[in-house]
């Protein structure tokens, strides 16, 4: 089933906090007076990718705009990791706020980064709160992800000096087939970018590169070349 240009914007940005790390040093507080100290590490990252309107989307290409970057470190006591308020407390939207105008985010977005940061903050509190280390720093990184939709032949005939031809229908039927295992987990279909489920139907190219079977399939409806390594598939 295809998506509806119509109902779709052209272009969008969406921006989450992809991942975090807490580290704390073994040594504990025993004196009740002295406060257990944080330091926030912020990182931020961008990428930019294109997707072609299918169900599911067909990601043609990405690419990483800007390396994980370190951003500021604020240092705090751990109490305030609990407070709900806590990113205007510590300044951070002061610190984030320039993000908008440098990689189009808007304030709803940034609010929403603010409450993502609150939920991690507050998770790691809880866990101080019990431990009690004399210092522990939290390391998190924000994605910023600017996507543009577009015609998936357009795309492929700005990008390579070929034009697309579909693989031939009896080529993609003889594809091997397998239920997925463990040993395929380790990094997600490329068409889609969604991990694999144990379970699940994936397909094994010619040039061993493995995908979901709808996606491959969709995919080869297109072109006759690997996502991956450009191999070509009868015509």
């Amino acid at each position: 089933m295809s998506v509806d240009h119509q109902v779709i914007p052209s272009s969008f940005t969406s921006i989450s906090c992809v991942k975090y790390n807490a580290f704390w040093e073994e040594v504990k507080v025993e004196n009740k007076l002295v406060e257990s100290e944080v330091i926030i590490d912020l990182y931020i990252t961008a990428t930019h990718q294109w997707l072609a309107p299918d169900d599911p989307p067909l990601v043609l290409g990405q690419v990483q705009t800007l390396a994980p970057t370190f951003v500021s470190a604020t240092k705090f006591s751990a109490d305030l990791l609990l407070k709900p308020d806590m990113v205007q407390d510590l300044g951070l939207n002061s610190v984030l706020k320039p993000l908008i105008d440098r990689n189009e985010i808007s304030e709803d977005q940034l609010h929403n980064v603010g409450r993502h940061i609150s939920s991690i903050c507050s998770e790691v509190g809880t866990i101080i709160k019990s431990q009690k280390p004399k210092e522990t720093i939290v390391s998190i990184l924000i994605e910023v992800a600017h996507t543009e939709w577009c015609d998936v032949h357009e795309y492929f005939n700005a990008t390579y000096e070929h034009k697309l031809v579909p693989a031939a229908p009896s080529s993609v039927e003889a594809l091997k087939t397998m239920k997925c295992d463990e040993e395929n987990l380790k990094d997600p279909c490329t068409v889609c970018r969604e991990e694999f489920m144990i379970g699940e139907d994936i397909a094994l190219m010619p040039c061993l590169h493995v995908f979901h079977k709808d996606c491959i399939g969709q995919w080869l409806k297109t072109t006759n070349t690997c996502p991956i390594c450009r191999f070509s598939m009868p015509t």
